[in-house]
């Protein structure tokens, strides 16, 4: 407990402090003058205390654990109100992307039939058939169909049809430059049978049937013919069996491509005798041998983009240019073109590229005009007929030559 001073060291302290002050000595470094005289006046303190009788190491425990002073209560933390936050800008959507455009090749489509068709590409109807082609009447006498579609390779073309007193359908389809991209021919249509099935227009059902060669109708129909003229298609009219009263059709895409031959100059060598190639030292096309002849020039032909057809090939000679080999009644000839508007020229001067019948390292040449029948040689004359056989195959099987290289 804290005493009170008495009188006795309350009248002392005045002459204490004065001599605290004066017996203080120089302080070592510099201060403010508090500084140098409390340490003096904390002990004439004590001093004083002690003659009161006052317990100086009581008071100064109670100095040290004396409270501080009461801070005011701390008021509750007040967060300042939050700004609005403000809008973030609403995302720029992006447009809606263009589709795309369906792979493949826009063409134009045209079909007939002679009496009646339900065509339909990949599953889908062409147009509208209701009622069905059993029950719809004789379309032979319209012209031919059009509509636009988008053709790649592997489509799958399924038609069914009923016969009535003509028969054959035919299709084609045309590029943006009026080019045949694809045609009902013999190679890429088939007939098949489907059975009762609701469903026999679907790719599935057509594949999987049995199925056959198609029939040729030799003679179209007029508006067919107008077809093959309008467009320069050079389309078969196929159909199945004549005898039954429907037909069901199975066309697989196959488009066609400007050949690798174009451009190029050869020399056609046989494949089952090397030692001779095509030439024509008169009229008519012979296999002949280049150094027994003298003249190699003869055995040369420029490969041209097909005169009725740019995709397929004719056969321009080098040693008479303008000169192209040319199908007549069956035989290989060489002809002078007659110009650009001679259409029956054009076709039978064209012919089709394939892998070498005989030996897929070869060429083999299907005439245009007469589909199924290629160049051959016998007893070593061209001629451009059809056949089988291992030999037919070889016969009319040509091993392209670079002009230059090898025989001749």
């Amino acid at each position: 407990m804290r005493r009170s001073l008495t009188p006795l060291a309350i009248s002392a302290m005045p002459c204490l402090l004065a001599a605290a002050i004066c017996w203080a000595p120089e302080p070592a470094l510099a201060g403010s003058a508090y500084d140098v005289v409390k340490p003096h006046f904390d002990e004439a303190f004590k001093a004083l205390e002690r003659e009161a009788g006052n317990d100086v190491e009581d008071v100064e425990a109670e100095e040290e654990t004396a409270p501080e002073d009461e801070e005011a209560p701390a008021l509750p933390e007040t967060k300042p109100a939050a700004e609005p936050a403000e809008e973030e800008p609403e995302a720029v959507k992006a447009p809606p992307a263009e589709p795309e455009a369906p792979a493949g090749l826009p063409v134009t489509l045209y079909w007939h039939v002679a009496d009646d068709a339900d065509v339909y590409l990949n599953g889908k109807p062409l147009r509208d058939y209701t009622p069905s082609f059993k029950n719809r009447g004789d379309e032979a006498p319209h012209p031919a169909f059009s509509t636009s579609a988008v053709l790649s390779e592997g489509d799958v073309f399924t038609v069914g049809s009923r016969r009535g007193g003509s028969w054959g359908f035919m299709l084609t389809a045309t590029d943006a430059s009026g080019g045949v991209a694809f045609r009902t021919d013999s190679r890429s249509w088939r007939v098949y049978d489907p059975g009762e099935r609701a469903d026999w227009f679907e790719p599935a059902a057509a594949v999987k049937a049995s199925s056959a060669a198609v029939s040729v109708q030799t003679d179209p129909w007029h508006p067919q013919k107008e077809l093959n003229a309008k467009v320069d298609a050079q389309a078969l009219s196929i159909w199945g069996n004549p005898g039954k009263g429907t037909a069901y059709l199975l066309g697989v895409v196959s488009l066609l491509k400007p050949s690798g031959l174009i451009g190029r100059t050869l020399s056609l060598q046989s494949v089952n005798y090397p030692d001779r190639s095509i030439w024509a030292p008169g009229p008519f096309g012979e296999l002949g041998r280049p150094a027994a002849d003298g003249s190699k020039k003869e055995y040369v032909f420029r490969v041209a983009a097909g005169l009725a057809d740019p995709r397929l090939v004719s056969l321009e000679s080098v040693a008479a240019p303008g000169s192209f080999l040319i199908e007549r009644d069956g035989r290989l000839k060489l002809e002078k073109g007659k110009g650009g508007g001679d259409p029956l020229f054009r076709t039978g001067a064209t012919f089709r590229p394939v892998p070498g019948l005989g030996d897929e390292s070869g060429v083999s040449f299907e005439a245009l005009g007469v589909p199924g029948r290629f160049i051959r040689h016998d007893a070593f004359h061209l001629f451009v007929q059809a056949g089988s056989g291992d030999l037919f195959q070889k016969d009319a099987t040509f091993k392209p030559v670079e002009a230059g290289q090898g025989k001749p």
